[in-house]
């Protein structure tokens, strides 16, 4: 087998996988006749890798990872022996303890509840995928939100809010049946899953499959999603009658990639957690800043739009704002309420602006 193309089978089955010394042996990998598998409860992915098809067993994951990747040759050999898993190149033999017989069998049964092999594709709504990557940045992983730690998924409407920022996206198509999906598992499926072309839905998971057979399986969130506070939020009452428009320069994107090179790195970034960077007109310029504990950086852009007022400060993540700024450069300001807002054809979110 080649080694880059089982390298690379891994690295598509990480979501599943738990953090090292899991008591429920989740952060194993398993060997599963060809396909290779993860599970951690909330995450589950299941790749056809071509692996050997006379092989079922399972080990760890992220120390068996290592090794493969320092490994040299390109070819390599697995094979089970003496309760081992043998990965063997020309130069290099690693051999891997494999999981208990009794916590395999409980390993598999998790996996095979699952039941993937029986599942009822549907082709995915077009959009779906874009949806759940901008809806991802309007709300957070902290379960202490409750269901607004979800993103909510209905019809043809993708919702998720922190009760700070709403985002709504529009679909093309609509699913099948309304489903709740757990911010802290869509890091995953954003990575690994954005070409996923059908979705399977059933009580407990939702299933998303791409043309490689790479199915990542997330397990559903529960409670009931504030929809009707949501759309009351968009409705003609928040906003004054007539706001005003404004339009951010082209050169904005060029600039956040800059301020984001010190912003969105080091390491006292905390996992998953989202740089923030501060937008907000001086004279004839827009100011574009973000810092961190090791300092802190200021890009200025020309901008002749000179009527937004100086009091306002927008803070955002920059990669979101990246993204919207692909779909559209305008936005609204609610001096009222605080808060900017993004309408474009699919998408429209606002959230709370700095008046100082």
């Amino acid at each position: 087998m080649k080694r880059e193309t089982l390298l690379k089978a891994i690295e598509y089955i990480l979501p599943g996988v738990d953090k090292p010394g899991s008591p429920l042996g989740m952060d194993f990998l398993l060997f599963d006749k060809g396909w290779l598998r993860s599970f951690n409860d909330a995450v589950s992915v299941s790749f056809f890798a071509e692996s050997p098809k006379s092989i079922q067993c399972a080990v760890k994951v992220l120390e068996f990872y290592k090794v493969l990747s320092k490994m040299e040759e390109e070819d390599v050999k697995i094979s089970l022996e003496d309760k081992k898993l043998i990965i063997k190149s020309s130069k290099t033999t690693l051999r891997m303890v494999l999981m208990e017989e009794k916590q395999l069998d409980l390993f598999k049964e998790r996996i095979i509840s699952l039941n993937t092999e029986e599942l009822k594709w549907k082709k995915i709504p077009k959009g779906l995928m874009e949806g759940l990557d901008l809806c991802s940045s309007g709300t957070t992983e902290n379960i202490v939100l409750g269901v607004m730690a979800s993103i909510f998924f209905s019809k043809n409407q993708i919702y998720s809010t922190d009760s700070h920022r709403i985002s709504i996206y529009t679909m093309e198509g609509e699913i099948s049946s309304d489903f709740l999906l757990p911010v802290e598992v869509t890091k995953g499926v954003i990575k690994y899953g954005m070409d996923s072309q059908f979705i399977s839905i059933t009580d407990s998971w939702i299933h998303f499959k791409n043309s490689s057979n790479l199915i990542i399986s997330t397990r559903r969130g529960m409670g009931e999603y504030p929809v009707d506070k949501i759309e009351k939020v968009f409705s003609s009452n928040f906003l004054e009658k007539k706001p005003k428009t404004y339009q951010f320069p082209k050169e904005l994107e060029s600039s956040l990639d800059r301020v984001d090179a010190l912003a969105g790195v080091g390491e006292d970034m905390d996992v998953g957690a989202s740089p923030m960077i501060s937008l907000k007109r001086e004279g004839n310029f827009l100011i574009v800043r973000g810092e961190k504990n090791v300092g802190d950086v200021e890009d200025k852009i020309e901008w002749k739009d000179k009527t937004l007022p100086e009091k306002i400060e927008i803070k955002a993540s920059p990669d979101f704002l990246k993204k919207v700024l692909k779909i559209t450069q305008e936005f609204q300001i609610s001096s009222e309420k605080n808060s900017i807002l993004f309408n474009a054809p699919n998408f429209r979110y606002v959230m709370v602006a700095m008046i100082k």
